[in-house]
């Protein structure tokens, strides 16, 4: 398995969560794959959203698989600055609020869609509990 970790910010984010990047793979029982973690700028994420997506919006994440179900191949785009603005409105750390977009990232590459409420329900549930079970580890 190979982990890469980039920023266009001045933060350095491999320090801070490659060891929780590898335990959220541990926890969903992902052994392989490519995965590429970029920590990027609103104006990044809302170009690559255009780009990629046709939205005009900044969001939070953005998951690519370049492979397929059987090999990982896994492009993560996360903003940090949206992340901080969910953080703020959902009254936690923005240490927290990127965790659970890694996890969130991860379920999307394992298939978890949350385009409807049905799907939002069951992705968010399994999000929780990996996000508990981390927490309660660490």
């Amino acid at each position: 398995m190979h982990i890469q970790i980039s920023t266009d910010t001045s933060v350095d984010y491999s320090s801070k969560y490659m060891n929780y990047i590898k335990a959220v793979l541990k926890e969903t029982d992902v052994e392989s794959g490519h995965f590429e973690f970029n920590f990027v700028s609103k104006r990044t994420i809302k170009e690559l959203n255009k780009l990629y997506l046709n939205k005009t919006y900044i969001t939070d994440i953005i998951t690519f698989n370049l492979g397929d179900s059987d090999t990982i191949i896994a492009d993560i785009y996360i903003c940090p600055e949206k992340a901080l603005e969910n953080a703020t409105d959902l009254n936690h750390s923005s240490t927290d609020e990127i965790k659970t977009l890694i996890i969130h990232g991860v379920l999307h590459l394992l298939g978890y869609n949350d385009q409807t409420e049905h799907e939002k329900k069951i992705m968010f549930n399994e999000q929780n509990r990996i996000l508990d079970k981390l927490s309660y580890e660490t």
